[in-house]
């Protein structure tokens, strides 16, 4: 079922045409990109499931889900029209694992045969396309209409979906962005303190440190990942993860995280 969990920063300014000389300031982050696509066999993988918190967003209370016959998107308006993806939408299966979040959740769906990608799921998924010739399926969430409670209960819910395909859970997030007077936001003591939190939930596997951050600093800190990185830690019960790099380039965390399947789970033993 889950072979693989991965967190991945979303920033166009990591890709190299983008960057340009700036790729000096995020290597860190870069580089552990890199060595988190080489762990994972996209080539084996059937199906993405990818939280991007910056698709469309309807309503409080529900996980936005997107659904198409087919995504795509560039990031052209970056001016790196060359970095694209098309992937095929998830067919059967997807209304399988959708009908199973709903007797959990409230699930607000749009359905279209051609969803345009954003840059939350267009910079890491060309990271992971890395010149293959097909991605695995595609199914998209926005989950900013969650709780971080209900986040967290999601990933349990992904945890305990059953199926004979092979499925990748993606989390697009970036974490504070207020860590440096030249931040996007301005800077905030909060920020440095939400980024410490989310770095010791991953590796400690809990989301506890994350729970414990008072709403001020989560509002103050300017992120966008929490949903995302909540996910994720639902979805692997405890198990370990490996932090690859954080660092805060341009005032911005950017936290590279990955969680894969055991070869013994996988065998069934």
């Amino acid at each position: 079922m889950w072979d693989w969990a991965a967190l991945m920063p979303h920033a166009p300014i990591l890709h190299k045409e983008i960057a340009g000389p700036m790729l000096g300031r995020c290597l860190s982050t870069v580089e552990g990109i890199k060595k988190l696509v080489s762990q994972i066999d996209v080539d084996s993988t059937s199906y993405i499931f990818l939280v991007d918190p910056h698709a469309y967003y309807y309503k409080l209370g529900y996980l936005a889900v997107e659904l198409a016959q087919k995504y795509e998107g560039s990031l052209a308006n970056f001016g790196a029209p060359e970095l694209k993806v098309e992937m095929e939408g998830p067919g059967g299966e997807g209304e399988s694992i959708l009908n199973h979040i709903k007797k959990h959740i409230s699930v607000s769906v749009h359905s279209k045969e051609i969803y345009p990608l954003d840059h939350g799921a267009v910079v890491p998924l060309v990271f992971l396309n890395n010149n293959r010739k097909k991605l695995p399926r595609l199914i998209l969430v926005n989950p900013i209409g969650l709780s971080l409670a209900d986040s967290y209960s999601l990933g349990k819910i992904l945890r305990s979906y059953t199926s004979n395909e092979r499925w990748g859970l993606l989390a697009s997030g970036d974490l504070s962005h207020t860590l440096t007077p030249d931040a996007p936001a301005g800077y905030t003591k909060e920020g440095a303190i939400l980024d410490r939190a989310v770095v010791s939930s991953l590796k400690n596997s809990s989301p506890e440190p994350i729970f414990s951050l008072n709403e001020r600093v989560i509002v103050n800190a300017g992120e966008c990942g929490l949903r995302s990185v909540l996910i994720m830690l639902g979805l692997i019960s405890g198990e370990q993860v490996e932090v690859l790099s954080y660092e805060g380039p341009f005032g911005v965390g950017y936290c590279t995280a990955l969680w894969k399947r055991s070869s013994c789970d996988k065998e069934g033993y």
